[in-house]
């Protein structure tokens, strides 16, 4: 899953670069990204995104100051706050 984002991001999020970050956790997000000028983290779960997901989501958020974060799953199972996006892939 992770690589296939990897190859294409563009192909899921348009303006997407990813980023390198350096980690001041032991809580890191699946990606760092630049979308549009915009620092976003991204998380990925292989079934449904949950409340749960995400919380760990917005933490990330929290943790490296990101202004927007982006669930990517098969399925999506919660309201999502404005900024949050889901992201629909289901081809790994």
């Amino acid at each position: 899953m992770y690589e296939v984002f990897r190859k294409n991001p563009q192909k899921y999020i348009k303006g997407v670069n990813i980023l390198s970050y350096k980690v001041r956790s032991n809580a890191v997000p699946d990606f760092f990204l630049d979308v549009n000028g915009v620092f976003s983290v991204a998380e990925f779960k292989i079934d449904t995104f949950r409340k749960r997901h995400l919380f760990q989501l917005c933490e990330y958020m929290d943790i490296y100051s990101a202004e927007h974060g982006y669930a990517v799953a098969p399925k999506l199972n919660c309201v999502l706050p404005e900024k949050v996006t889901y992201v629909k892939m289901s081809n790994f």
